[in-house]
């Protein structure tokens, strides 16, 4: 087995997905533990205060600490895999180019996943707004965040981020969060985030996204219901859903049919339409 790798091994799960976002809620579950204490007979006494670079280092720490599981060392020393650490190009049917080499294969499996899939509103790529790929490189604690998207990403580090102290609010466009999920279920978590102290602002219109000269604070300009208004906020969140990694990567050589915004086509065996090749996880699946 030949592993082509163009970033880093572990993928979004180790570096910028589920390992770090579940890391960073354990702590602000902590920290909502305490300020909800007396609710169970347990009485502490004082202001609980949330040490963000230290929350921050922890989850760092122990994010490197299950790096080796995925590490280039493991796969190649003890597992007898070929690493190639590079951008990966299918060149033919049976042929993948990469550092300039060209790998010839039986098999082949493309498992390039996904990215976060950033809105057209004016403004936004010239602000610095974070994704699930940057908002974890935080050191300092932002006073008042924004998050674009109502989605599981955007709960998920809204609630994680109120809890941990920043003030919060969150744009929908719909009327509602979590808009593919169960409807019920979407209450109660609506509820819980407003118990933590979440705001909303939903049927929004996007009218622009301003900066000063690239740095923050970041503000967003919106129209609802009761008009135009503008937000300001020390950070802002991104989480408007993924687009799946389907660009520059030869698909067309190697006969593979995809769509930019549905990702490769596949069987019910997950095989594309090169009947050598397949495709697994959000690179090829409808929801990612």
């Amino acid at each position: 087995v030949a592993l082509i790798e163009s970033h880093l091994l572990g993928g979004d799960c180790l570096t910028v997905g589920c390992v770090p976002s579940k890391l960073l809620l354990r702590c602000a579950k902590a920290a909502a533990a305490v300020r909800n204490a007396s609710e169970f007979g347990v009485n502490v006494s004082g202001e609980v205060s949330v040490d963000f670079g230290f929350v921050m280092e922890r989850l760092r720490r122990l994010r490197a600490g299950i790096a080796p599981v995925d590490s280039a060392q493991r796969y190649s020393e003890k597992l007898g895999v070929d690493i190639f650490m590079g951008k990966g190009k299918f060149t033919g049917k049976n042929t993948i180019e990469v550092n300039g080499k060209t790998l010839k294969f039986a098999k082949a499996v493309v498992a390039t996943g996904g990215t976060a899939s950033v809105p057209p509103i004016p403004g936004l790529k010239e602000a610095p707004y974070l994704t699930n790929a940057s908002i974890f490189n935080l050191t300092e604690r932002p006073a008042r965040m924004g998050v674009i998207g109502a989605g599981p990403i955007g709960m998920e580090l809204a609630q994680a981020f109120q809890r941990l102290g920043s003030q919060v609010t969150v744009f929908s466009r719909d009327d509602k969060i979590l808009p593919r999920e169960d409807p019920d279920a979407a209450r109660i978590v609506e509820e819980s985030l407003r118990r933590d102290g979440v705001t909303f602002a939903f049927n929004v219109k996007y009218k622009g996204v301003e900066s000063r000269g690239g740095k923050p604070p970041v503000s967003v300009v919106v129209e609802d219901p009761d008009g135009e208004r503008t937000l300001e906020f020390d950070a802002l969140l991104v989480a408007t859903g993924r687009k799946p990694n389907v660009t520059g990567l030869g698909l067309e050589e190697a006969g593979i049919e995809y769509d930019e915004r549905l990702g490769v086509k596949v069987s019910d065996r997950m095989q594309t339409t090169n009947p050598n090749v397949y495709a697994v996880g959000d690179v090829a699946s409808k929801y990612q």
